[in-house]
């Protein structure tokens, strides 16, 4: 059985690194598509051994003898933290900050209410059986669903979205939310 996912939005899911966020939008290898008013801008990123929570060794040069050591991790730290999000607001779009943090706010709370979608696959049919490889259980209708996204849950892999708005207008949250649902859902089929 998996752990259902949080719905808090945590600063781990932020997508803050400078250089991550050079690859998103320069990348070959990243994928965008429109939901209006958001356009969204994802790719996968393999993680390197210092994003993982691995075991490592001291430099040789230490004088203290090699131990082995485990890097500390969050006892919250679910799959979740392996989605980063950027929101971006374009200043051309809206003059006053106000408007733009409040654009932000929707969006963020649209991802937070809906970023399950990204990590649960859907119930497994007897039809597409032949899809199914040795990392996923047979289960029949009422058994709780497991984590569809195999790239996302061997932790390999990252997943960079970038919402990016695209109107020149506010909308309401309802409209906002059905977007990002959208947007979710696409991206989620893609992988």
């Amino acid at each position: 059985m998996f752990k259902v996912p949080s719905s808090k939005f945590r600063k781990s899911e932020r997508l803050v690194s400078q250089k991550l966020i050079d690859e998103l939008f320069s990348k070959s290898g990243s994928h965008s598509m429109v939901a209006f008013p958001l356009r969204a801008v994802y790719t996968l990123h393999p993680t390197t051994l210092k994003d993982q929570s691995l075991k490592f060794l001291r430099p040789c040069g230490s004088k203290r003898p090699k131990v082995e050591r485990k890097v500390q991790t969050s006892k919250f730290k679910d799959q979740s933290s392996n989605i980063k999000i950027l929101i971006s607001v374009p200043k051309k779009r809206f003059k006053h900050a106000v408007d733009r943090n409040r654009v932000k706010r929707q969006i963020r709370e649209a991802y937070r209410h809906n970023k399950q979608l990204l990590m649960v696959g859907e119930p497994v049919e007897p039809s597409n059986f032949k899809l199914q490889t040795s990392n996923f259980k047979l289960q029949t209708v009422g058994e709780p669903v497991e984590p569809s996204n195999f790239k996302l849950q061997t932790s390999n892999f990252k997943l960079l979205i970038a919402f990016v708005w695209i109107s020149d207008e506010l909308v309401p949250s309802s409209i906002v939310n059905d977007s990002v649902k959208k947007l979710l859902k696409l991206i989620a089929e893609k992988l």
